[in-house]
């Protein structure tokens, strides 16, 4: 009865924090570059009420995590290596899905 009653709780507090979340990456030529767009995403995404996040709607978003810029490598069509930056932004939505 006891192991019932914890998961019929743990069940209803999921879906009473019923919401989603998105990532956003930031990618750029430079360290400096990449963590200025991360700042300037993050102050544009705090101060909004409704925002649009790789093609869907967020209601109330909420930063919750900002990773710093990584410098990472692809490779180009001739096979040779180039460097990127990029860095990642995490998004709450309080959407009522």
């Amino acid at each position: 009865m006891k192991k019932t009653i914890a998961a019929i709780a743990l069940l209803a507090s999921t879906l009473s924090f019923a919401g989603s979340t998105n990532v956003i990456w930031v990618r750029g030529g430079s360290a400096a570059e990449v963590e200025q767009k991360m700042f300037d995403q993050v102050q544009d995404i705090q101060g909004k009420h409704r925002i649009m996040i790789n093609g869907s709607e967020c209601v109330r978003p909420k930063v919750y995590a900002a990773s710093a810029p990584a410098k990472h490598y692809r490779a180009n069509r001739f096979g040779e290596l180039e460097a990127y930056w990029s860095a990642t932004i995490k998004v709450s939505c309080q959407n009522n899905d």
